[in-house]
């Protein structure tokens, strides 16, 4: 009898054990708080302007005072929501660690072009057409539009016009900027001074640059690419070019879809004709 009464004694005791053991720990856990933040970004971003330290500065004074809350305190959901908010960030998650470190694993935003407002104000935006906010932090060399766009025309909308140049080596060292004056009439700044090219709208986009690509290498086989102030090819099948001399008529060269456009001459307009 005094051995049964010993176990539940002894049962007792280790159960009792047990349980001011686990609320020790419960407790110990509630008020542990984090050791350390780390900040992993991207590396498979092509972009470099956000860094470990710019996103230590944009949680400011929040990056303390969660190192010093209680991990069973902290409302990782609601920080991965406001670190979210921030437009250079694509993706953001945000938990803790097995090793009680607030792991925050960052995708940056991927500007494709960089536009100037009439006010001078500029920002970036992405594939998708989402604003970038620009900062002393960080410069992406990618093309320059400028232009006063709206909800009718945003910015996204010349991302095809970007896309084109961008994909051909010789346009691309053509063209050093775009400006928007409207949706139908879309201006190019070549490398010359003091030309323009106008390509009206972003339709056919494809011909369009075909003429003008044809265009250029006529000229400079003639040494003729100064000789014109303005390339036109807004009008389907047509590129009309003006001189410089305004006393000189106005040039125009039809396009004939039939011919290849690599074989096909200026007809119509004598490049060394001053």
């Amino acid at each position: 009898m005094i051995k049964l009464i010993l176990k539940w004694l002894i049962l007792l005791a280790l159960l009792s054990y047990i349980a001011i053991a686990s609320m020790w720990a419960i407790d110990y856990a509630e008020q542990q708080t984090l050791d350390d933040i780390v900040i992993s970004i991207d590396k498979n971003s092509p972009t470099r302007f956000v860094t470990k330290e710019g996103v230590i500065q944009k949680l400011g004074k929040t990056a303390d005072k969660i190192k010093h809350t209680p991990i069973a305190e902290l409302n990782i959901e609601k920080l991965e929501r406001q670190l979210s908010q921030d437009n250079s960030f694509e993706n953001v998650e945000c938990y803790i660690t097995s090793d009680n470190k607030l792991q925050i694993d960052i995708v940056p935003m991927i500007p494709e072009i960089r536009v100037f407002s009439p006010d001078g104000k500029s920002y970036y935006i992405n594939k998708d057409g989402k604003r970038i906010d620009t900062g002393n932090e960080f410069f992406m060399d990618v093309p320059v539009v400028t232009g006063n766009f709206d909800q009718k025309f945003p910015a996204k909308n010349i991302l095809p016009v970007t896309r084109h140049i961008a994909a051909d080596d010789y346009l691309k060292n053509l063209i050093t900027m775009i400006e928007v004056k409207s949706a139908t009439n879309i201006l190019l700044y070549p490398c010359i001074k003091g030309q323009v090219i106008n390509i009206g709208d972003t339709t056919e986009l494809t011909k369009k640059f075909d003429n003008l690509t044809l265009f250029y290498r006529k000229v400079m086989n003639h040494k003729g690419w100064e000789t014109y102030d303005t390339i036109s090819v807004k009008f389907r099948n047509q590129i009309v070019a003006t001189r410089r001399d305004k006393s000189k008529k106005i040039h125009s060269i039809e396009v004939d879809d039939s011919v290849n456009i690599d074989e096909q001459s200026l007809q119509g307009i004598d490049l060394l004709d001053q």
